[in-house]
């Protein structure tokens, strides 16, 4: 080999002015890799040392050099594991290897390996940072020497990458907390102040941590909030984390409402090191969430006031209309003998008519106000579905036969029945055919559909062949008052309080309203009640 020399291969015997080394005993770790610089002139003492760390069981790989220049080539292109130098070469020595070492700041183990060393010379050697120094003629003293540095230059490069990465660590911390949007508190486990961030300084309304006592913070809290900050910080001493609120008052005053996160920090020995809390600012939060409740017992209290009005109205209509009803009725059936006159009869029929739908309104304003106050109470029992759509039918016969409308009702199962209010399972029913037929041209048809669903529900459908309604306003349909035609142009009667209602006694049972609905061909109201309803 010369100059500068790489090699992997095993070197040959060969004999020359230096003894062959001598077997040493082998390393624990047969075949343990070694990435070597040997730093030699004579490439036949580098050959001998070659074989001789490869028959003590070392994979070598190595490189020779001889210069500066070669020493500082072969350290930039590659790592090794040690550098094996003679102690005096014709352009080099081992003190000039040290000083290269030094400048590069490489921690690399040099062991001097050398046939002519003085004690005074190996003593200034490993003054300088040399690891070891081994004769040429006794090369079985390099094998335990290049495991003990090795060993220790493996420690001292872990040292150094763990070092390395808690700086990386500290230094993403320190960045974090110092750019972080929320303030951020450490303090001692006797409470003593250790670090706070400049957002946190912002929201104590302060330049820095310098301004204030690390023992002397209690002034920054309320005392509700400080009593609750010590609580809390007993925790830590437990390892518990947890979320508070606290109000913090700056020093100028401005007070705020803080989300807290606190969790406990430990020293490597299990101790208790620190303990350190988030501060979120939620005071928009909490103004806002005032408002918002403050809104809605205002819109509470409106809604009950409005309920209470509508009842009271409600029951005080009652009473005259009953009257108005009541009577015309008397005059229409001729209780008291014949009207004389025909317009007489119309009047009468037109007070009628006009009692009877504005006693309707009142009991539909009615129900639906006990249903908003949580006073309309279910009076269950078995519905027959034949029976119970059978008599609304026949209720509503009259009106269908004037408006030439066909009525007619179809059962998928026989016997089919429904636990449930009647009184209420009747008011549903009227008012979809009622609405059906309101909304479906003579010569048209309304049918009832009652069916067992695969899922166990129950499906009572009312299906007419009327005007129908856009999908842009079935949704105004289901509001109370809601219409979906304007009032200056709506050709037929009503509150908008029948499909709202009706909607809401099916919700109380339990069940949903689908409303399917298309123009000019007509409309499919839908009604679902769950299966522990059904009864068989």
């Amino acid at each position: 080999m010369s100059g500068n020399q790489r090699s992997t291969g095993k070197a040959l015997t060969k004999d020359g002015d230096l003894p062959r080394p001598s077997a040493g005993p082998a390393l624990t770790a047969m075949n343990t890799e070694l990435r070597a610089l040997i730093v030699e002139d004579s490439a036949d003492d580098a050959e001998l040392l070659v074989l001789g760390l490869q028959e003590e069981g070392f994979a070598l790989t190595q490189e020779r050099v001889d210069t500066e220049a070669g020493m500082r080539a072969a350290l930039d292109r590659d790592v090794f594991d040690v550098v094996l130098c003679d102690q005096a070469m014709p352009r080099f020595s081992a003190f000039a290897a040290l000083k290269v070492l030094e400048d590069l700041g490489l921690d690399v183990p040099l062991i001097v390996v050398s046939g002519k060393i003085g004690e005074e010379v190996a003593v200034d050697l490993m003054r300088q940072g040399a690891r070891d120094f081994v004769h040429k003629a006794h090369l079985r003293r390099l094998v335990p020497a290049l495991e003990r540095e090795i060993k220790a230059y493996s420690g001292r490069k872990a040292r150094r990458q763990a070092e390395a990465a808690l700086q990386e660590v500290e230094e993403r911390f320190r960045v974090l907390a110092e750019t972080a949007q929320v303030g951020i508190w450490q303090a001692a486990p006797d409470g003593r102040t250790l670090y706070i961030n400049p957002a946190m300084c912002e929201i104590l309304e302060i330049r820095s941590a310098n301004e204030i006592d690390p023992y002397g913070y209690q002034v920054f809290f309320t005392a509700e909030s400080w009593q609750r900050l010590q609580a809390e910080r007993a925790k830590r001493t437990g390892g518990e984390r947890s979320t508070y609120e606290v109000e913090l008052i700056g020093r100028k005053g401005t007070r705020r409402h803080m989300l807290v996160t606190g969790a406990p920090l430990w020293a490597p020995n299990g101790s208790l090191h620190s303990t350190i809390g988030t501060f979120t600012d939620i005071s928009v939060r909490r103004r806002d969430e005032a408002r918002l409740l403050a809104a809605k017992e205002q819109a509470e209290a409106a809604n009950r006031a409005k309920s209470e009005f509508l009842t009271m109205m409600s029951h005080e209509l009652r009473t005259p209309l009953n009257a108005i009803i009541g009577f015309s009725e008397m005059m229409l059936e001729r209780v008291f003998g014949e009207l004389n006159n025909q317009r007489h009869e119309d009047y009468v029929n037109a007070i009628h008519g006009s009692g009877k739908r504005l006693l309707e309104m009142i009991n539909n304003i009615l129900d639906l106000s006990k249903v908003e106050a949580g006073r309309l109470d279910l009076r269950e029992g078995p519905i027959v579905i034949e029976q119970a759509v059978g008599e609304c039918l026949d209720l509503l016969h009259g009106q269908a036969e004037v408006a030439q409308i066909r009525l007619t009702a179809h059962y998928a199962q026989p016997g089919l029945r429904l636990y449930g209010d009647r009184h209420l399972f009747d008011r549903i029913l009227i008012n979809l055919l009622s609405n059906a037929i309101k909304f479906t041209p003579g010569g048209g048809s309304v049918t009832v559909m009652a069916a067992l669903e695969a899922d166990g529900r129950m499906a009572v459908i009312v299906s007419d062949t009327g005007i129908g309604v856009s999908q842009s306003d079935i949704e105004k349909a289901l509001t109370p008052f809601g219409q979906v035609e304007g009032l200056l142009t709506r050709k037929h009667d009503g509150t908008g309080l029948g499909l709202p209602l009706t909607k809401v006694l099916v919700e109380k049972h339990g069940g949903t309203l689908t409303f399917d609905s298309q123009v000019g061909i007509g409309t499919d109201v839908t009604l679902h009640f769950p299966k522990a309803r059904v009864m068989f």
